[in-house]
């Protein structure tokens, strides 16, 4: 194995042991103030009435910054012929393909739910429909940050800045129940299903991948690594 397919694997692990530890956490939070508790007190706090257009703007473009930078890396490592960064700029959107788009925007098109913010409706689960009204479970922005943050992690050696992108997703879902867009409930789920899309992709199609780059690049032999 490579030096640069274990250090792969061990930011794999890390980076899915803080993920862990993030749900563990969440849903313990989410099941102690409750969904509409939990969306009613975050999104009344003095601090998000003061910062609402700062909260609007992050939920509006944070995302766009990751896939400014995974399509940048894409066409970096096409140009330069950089297979292992290719590898990864492809499972983020394979990722993101299977976590946000498909799985998360069926669930919320068959469920139904409505928004915080729908008044009598809010939080009632009405069956399919194509009215992003009713489109809160499960948190599409918290799926979408998630896989973005999982996938930046596998680029960083600090682990320091592993967890500021993982940090990052933290806020976006955190935007979500302060601009009263979603339960704490949807948010864990988006986590849930980012975070699942990703390591699945990862341990099943990344790692394998890069493997197979370690088979077929040729190793120093003894001779030469004694010079």
């Amino acid at each position: 194995m490579s030096l640069a397919t274990a250090s792969l694997e061990r930011r794999l692990r890390e980076t899915f042991i803080a993920w862990v530890a993030i749900l563990a956490v969440g849903a313990g939070w989410a099941l102690w103030v409750g969904d509409r508790g939990g969306s009613h007190l975050v999104s009344t706090l003095p601090w998000v009435q003061e910062h609402h257009a700062l909260l609007q703007w992050s939920t509006n473009y944070v995302m766009d910054g990751f896939y400014v930078v995974f399509l940048g890396l894409l066409a970096y490592s096409w140009r330069t012929r950089r297979p292992r960064l290719k590898t990864i700029a492809l499972g983020y959107l394979l990722a993101q393909l299977l976590g946000s788009i498909l799985i998360a925007r069926i669930l919320k098109m068959s469920l139904g739910r409505a928004r915080p913010d729908e008044g009598a409706l809010a939080g009632q689960w009405l069956g399919p429909s194509t009215h992003s009204a009713f489109h809160s479970f499960p948190s599409g922005h918290t799926t979408d940050l998630f896989t973005s943050a999982i996938f930046l992690a596998l680029l960083l050696p600090q682990r320091s800045l592993r967890l500021a992108g993982l940090g990052i997703a933290i806020y976006i879902g955190f935007t979500r129940l302060a601009l009263a867009q979603h339960f704490p409930s949807d948010v864990m789920a988006g986590a849930l299903i980012g975070g699942s899309a990703s390591f699945l992709v990862a341990y099943y199609w990344v790692l394998p991948r890069e493997r197979r780059l370690d088979d077929a690049t040729p190793q120093p032999s003894l001779a030469s690594r004694a010079e």
